[in-house]
């Protein structure tokens, strides 16, 4: 699920910043992510992937304290909460009023899916957490691991200023250096 999200986030060139299984900086506690993205506009938004339907009763459960700062809509959390299941493990009526929900749909005729959203995430705050000074410094080792690990077609990058680059293959081919030794001669 999380190798979909990537890709639809990615494809779709939406993103500055892609995260997954990082932890979030919830008011006192740190909580591990599914899935974080910082969007052009530097909103965050959480996705937290369910896989059954047991998992996402369990969720409001082992974390409560979580919960209850997205209902009160507290400036420590993402911009944005998400639930994303496959296709009929969840329903709309389900998801809380400060969530949105995506499934992961099978494309008829095809082995792929794709991300459809069933109800959008609203705004719970409009505070902008600063990627740059939280995330610049790791991402780019980050995104070019997930993307060798994901075999993503599309290697690209952004530098900090959010510009786009395409990345480049170093040759590898070494350097020819040239050495001189000075002997001293004895008379």
């Amino acid at each position: 699920m999380q190798r979909l999200l990537w890709r639809d986030f990615t494809k779709k060139d939406k993103a500055k910043f892609l995260f997954y299984n990082i932890y979030w900086p919830y008011n006192t506690t740190k909580i591990e992510c599914d899935f974080l993205v910082f969007t052009d506009s530097d909103y965050s938004e959480e996705f937290e992937i369910k896989c059954t339907r047991s998992d996402f009763k369990e969720e409001f459960e082992a974390k409560k304290s979580k919960h209850e700062l997205l209902s009160a809509r507290d400036r420590s959390c993402p911009n944005k909460y998400w639930f994303a299941a496959p296709s009929g493990i969840l329903t709309k009526e389900e998801i809380p009023e400060y969530a949105g929900f995506v499934e992961l749909v099978k494309e008829p005729n095809s082995e792929e899916y794709r991300v459809r959203v069933v109800k959008k995430a609203p705004l719970l705050h409009s505070y902008l957490m600063e990627p740059k000074e939280l995330f610049t410094k790791i991402y780019y080792k980050y995104h070019r691991f997930v993307d060798e690990l994901f075999q993503n077609p599309r290697k690209r990058i952004r530098k900090a200023d959010g510009t786009k680059t395409v990345e480049k293959k170093r040759s590898r081919k070494p350097k020819k250096r040239f050495f001189t030794v000075n002997r001293k001669t004895s008379e």
